[in-house]
Order: C-alpha cells, then sequence, then structure tokens
C-alpha cells in the first residue's frame, strides 16, 4: 500500500492519494478482488471540504459514462491494472477511475467510481464505496464493493494488480451556479494540525474472489520539524 498528500503542509488542504500493488509468491495471476476497506488517518474527512457539490447517480453513469454529470459532482481520478491468463500468457488491460459524489444512502456519504477500461477488453465498471466511521487512529473508512469483471463468455476473469485513486482538487475544476459559470477550484481535506508520532496512517483489507483476505497499511512521514506530534502553528 502507498499513501500521499499532494500538497503537505499541515493545517493545508490537500489531495489524497493511495494505491496498491497486489501479487502473489508464485508470480500467478491474482484471485479478482471483491472488497476493498480502506482507512484515513483520524481528522480527515470529507466534511471538511467543498467536494461533492452536487452528485451523480448510477443510472447517468450507466447510460453516459461522467460526461453526463455535473462537473461538481467529480472527486479525483485514478487508474488500474488488470490482468488475466489466457493459454499460460499474461494479458494486460489499463483502466481510468472517475470518482464522483453519489445521493446518500441510509444517511451515509456514497461515492461512485467509474472505471473505463478500452482494450483488449473494453469495459465500463460502476461500483460504490461507502463512507464509515472507523476507530483510532483512523477517523474514516471507504468500504467499496468491487464487481467480478468478466472477459468474455466462459473467458477469465479480470484481476486488478495495481490499483490507485485520488481525492481531492488536484486536476479538478468546480463551477459556482449563476447565469455566468465562473470556474473555482474546491477545497480538499485538511491535513490535521499536529503529525502522530510514526506520520499519518492509512490501512486497507482487500478480500479476494477464493475467500483469501490480506491486510496492508502504510503512513505518510511527518514533516521535517514537525515530527512526534508537535503542532502547526497559522501566521496571521
Amino acid at each position: 500500500m502507498s499513501a500521499k498528500f499532494t500538497p503537505y503542509h499541515l493545517l493545508g488542504h490537500t489531495t489524497v492519494h493511495f494505491g496498491w500493488r497486489i501479487g502473489t509468491t508464485t508470480g500467478a495471476v491474482p484471485s479478482p478482488m471483491t472488497n476493498v476497506n480502506v482507512s484515513l488517518p483520524a481528522g480527515m474527512g470529507l466534511e471538511t471540504t467543498s467536494l461533492g457539490l452536487a452528485t451523480c447517480n448510477t443510472a447517468t453513469l450507466d447510460a453516459i459514462g461522467p460526461v453526463g454529470c455535473s462537473p461538481d459532482a467529480v472527486m479525483g481520478f485514478g487508474s488500474a491494472l488488470g490482468e488475466v491468463e489466457v493459454e499460460s500468457q499474461i494479458i494486460q488491460e489499463h483502466a481510468e477511475i472517475t470518482t464522483l459524489m453519489a445521493p446518500t444512502a441510509g444517511g451515509h456519504t456514497v461515492v461512485l467510481y467509474y472505471v473505463n477500461a478500452g482494450g483488449p477488453v473494453n469495459v465500463q465498471l460502476i461500483f460504490p464505496g461507502l463512507v464509515l466511521g472507523a476507530s483510532a487512529p483512523f477517523g474514516t473508512r471507504i468500504n467499496t464493493q468491487v464487481p467480478i469483471t468478466g472477459t468474455w463468455p466462459e473467458g477469465p476473469d479480470v484481476s486488478v494488480v495495481s490499483l490507485s485513486a485520488g481525492i481531492g482538487p488536484e486536476n479538478l475544476t468546480y463551477y459556482r451556479p449563476g447565469d455566468k459559470r465562473i470556474p473555482f477550484t474546491p477545497v480538499g481535506m485538511q491535513i490535521p494540525p499536529k503529525c502522530p508520532t510514526g506520520g499519518f496512517p492509512f490501512s486497507s483489507t482487500i478480500s479476494f474472489m477464493d475467500g483469501s483476505r490480506v491486510t496492508a497499511s502504510t503512513a505518510i512521514p511527518c514533516p521535517k520539524g514537525s515530527e512526534g506530534g508537535r503542532s502547526a502553528r497559522r501566521h496571521h
């Protein structure tokens, strides 16, 4: 697992990037993933942002794609690499990911991941991530059900071997409502004023179709001069 903030300043607003590389000890294609549960550091959540001023639903994405949604629903971008083994040969599949705000469900924030793979298997997938609370040292977790992706009838399923996603204003442009469309950059998650000892922690648990499960964690090191929980100060 990997994670980073862009930009990175205590008390600053940022885009949060996280990702994974997935492999097997034998070098074989791994089993397809079915669930990703990622936990973010305490004090970081969507409530501190202006991301997702609009929402988009699954029906619109299924019919048109992200172009059918308001730009104000887009929350970030990412990419994925999938593999399938066909007659002892491994074929790779590249995909682009767009993250969008969805209508709430059961009082919880929901994000939608739109995955667009252009070839060799042309496929578009939509899967939801439920934003939930998490116990210390984490504050927010995103629980995402990943659909099994087939290649062709009776063909193998696609296995994800690398995945990266970003949530934040990097490369985003929103538009203010009104008669004149005025562009602006939304506000991303705020980095807490204190960096915990060992850095800002991230953790994830990934479940696979064969019933296996793996947990991985990482931490973003504290900025220089803020190790051990020293806090940032606002300057006026």
